[in-house]
């Protein structure tokens, strides 16, 4: 029987895979230089090459360009089908999820606002801008958007210290039943750059629904960004239901 010949890229695939288990690296670690692997193993540039094209093909390593090469992180995975929050998903997984207001106020809704939140042109809503942090890396912003009407005063919470459903429960008495939310892929602009801390332009994934109240009235209308090489979704509902927010 004849014996398959390893491919010499192959070879320099596992010696990588070896060298990253045996020095127990993750989380974002760098590898060593390329010239430094390649008088390691004594390989060439090229082998060397086609091995962490293929290990990053594999998403096991990303390349920053400049830089190096670095053992990739692994995602955090939240299902869509659901309504728990943010902050209840990562107490869930032993995460600490926190929140940064960028900013908050009251405006007048636009087309868009209005449409969603079944108001009339021009009326009042709280809108709400946030980071959101799990164990202190930067992980999505949120723009949320409320009738002002039904939560007169709200603006005054503190919504880096405090949940916001929470906040609509305890202190204005509305639960949220269900709603409905699309995923897509958008690109980061200059602004959520600057708080995501990932290049301007940078693929990410984009959320935008509503959730209605027991009554079927939208309470809340979301968009989010995340960041598509820390987060990946999963449907475990036929149903999908919009996500809580912490």
């Amino acid at each position: 029987m004849k014996i398959k010949e390893i491919m010499p890229h192959q070879e320099g695939r596992e010696r990588l895979e070896a060298y990253i288990l045996q020095n127990k690296m993750g989380n974002g670690q760098k590898l060593p230089t390329e010239r430094e692997l390649c008088d390691r193993w004594s390989m060439n540039r090229e082998t060397l090459r086609k091995s962490l094209y293929h290990l990053g093909l594999e998403d096991k390593i990303y390349s920053v360009q400049g830089s190096g090469n670095y053992v990739k992180k692994e995602k955090y995975e939240r299902n869509l089908a659901g309504l728990e929050s943010l902050t209840e998903w990562g107490r869930s997984k032993g995460l600490t999820v926190t929140a940064k207001v960028i900013s908050s106020g009251v405006i007048e809704a636009d087309k868009k606002i209005s449409r969603h939140l079944q108001l009339v042109l021009g009326e009042k809503v709280f809108f709400l801008v946030r980071c959101r942090y799990v164990n202190d890396e930067p992980l999505a912003i949120e723009y949320i958007y409320l009738p002002y009407s039904a939560f007169e005063g709200i603006e005054e919470f503190d919504f880096e210290r405090l949940s916001l459903y929470h906040v609509l429960e305890k202190y204005y008495h509305t639960s949220l039943k269900n709603g409905n939310e699309s995923v897509s892929i958008t690109y980061i602009d200059e602004f959520e750059a600057n708080f995501l801390q990932v290049p301007e332009g940078t693929a990410a994934f984009f959320t935008a629904g509503v959730v209605y109240d027991t009554e079927g009235k939208p309470t809340e209308y979301c968009k989010t960004v995340s960041r598509y090489d820390r987060l990946t979704f999963s449907f475990l509902s036929k149903e999908l239901i919009s996500r809580g927010r912490g």
